[in-house]
């Protein structure tokens, strides 16, 4: 049963992919390149957090540590030296991800605008060219409904939040995938509470 879902899930994506034109498909595929870079973005500040922590926390330890060593190597030497760095390179990726948050999400709406748009333009323009008899079997509030209505629902009820579900799955699946790397047992141990309490 769920694998039918998965695979019905799949179908009606590439159904849904099917109807978008060539400029859409190059947009779409621009606007998830934005997501990858919003998401090393989100890795990089968060991964500054660590030593800076460690600073904070076990200074002495710090310094005898690997990290340390590498940032000796470009010219910081003391601990203060290198905690101000990593103050200032968080701040600016919180900076950078916030704007990128932004553009993202503008980006993604006026994605799902313009797909709206287009789609109830392409399909008014198909009934445009059928034969008079077309519409004596029909009706036009069906013929309404479809133009505006559905497309109205493909642009705002799937495609935008489509977008802004990928974005955040794409954040979280590194974030974690960063976290596990610095501290695997804190995370694990966390998860496993998270899923536990749902």
């Amino acid at each position: 049963m769920t694998v039918h879902r998965q695979s019905s899930a799949i179908s009606k994506l590439r159904e849904i992919y099917s109807l978008l034109s060539r400029s859409e498909k190059t947009r779409l595929h621009l606007l998830l390149c934005l997501m990858l870079l919003l998401t090393l973005i989100e890795v990089v500040g968060v991964g500054s957090v660590f030593p800076l922590l460690q600073i904070l926390s076990t200074p002495d330890r710090f310094a005898e540590g690997t990290v340390a060593a590498h940032f000796k190597t470009i010219g910081l030497t003391s601990t203060k030296e290198i905690a101000l760095f990593l103050i200032a390179v968080f701040a600016i990726f919180l900076v950078l991800s916030n704007l990128l948050s932004v553009l993202v999400l503008s980006e993604s709406t006026k994605f799902a605008w313009t797909n709206w748009r287009n789609v109830a333009t392409r399909a008014l323009e198909h009934y445009l060219r059928q034969s008079y008899e077309f519409f004596l079997s029909r009706n036009s509030t069906d013929l309404t409904k479809v133009v505006m209505q559905d497309s109205h629902f493909l642009g705002w009820g799937i495609l935008l939040p489509l977008l802004q579900v990928t974005a955040k799955f794409l954040v979280i699946v590194a974030l974690g995938l960063t976290l596990l790397a610095f501290d695997p047992f804190t995370t694990l141990l966390l998860l496993s509470f998270f899923v536990s309490a749902y």
